[in-house]
């Protein structure tokens, strides 16, 4: 397969495309379009800008974004929420789901 998108001779589809990317490390976006950055950030530079909404209780972290005119954690979105309640991967509501994630990510147990 990978050597029919090479050759050009099929085209992958979306799906295939991400999984490509995640494989070698790349932005799919790039990959499929040359869109944006070739280098996906790594977990650590994505969470830098938001290391003191870890010490924050979903209150606090509720009050904070509100007050900016945000709905949502820039980071951990309420479709994701969603989908992880669906899954029965949470019971929390959205911001003590927040914090849990924002915890989990820089290795910090939680009390939930």
């Amino acid at each position: 397969m990978l050597a029919d998108y090479a050759n050009g001779s099929t085209q992958p589809i979306l799906p295939d495309i991400e999984k490509i990317a995640r494989f070698i490390q790349v932005n799919p976006a790039w990959l499929a379009f040359r869109i944006g950055e070739k280098k996906l950030p790594s977990e650590v530079e994505l969470m830098t800008p938001y290391l003191k909404d870890a010490g924050l209780t979903a209150e606090q972290l509720e009050d904070k974004y509100r007050q900016s005119g945000k709905n949502e954690h820039p980071l951990f979105n309420k479709t994701t929420w969603a989908f992880s309640i669906g899954e029965d991967d949470t019971v929390l509501d959205y911001w003590a789901w927040v914090a849990f994630r924002l915890g989990r990510a820089l290795g910090k147990r939680s009390p939930h």
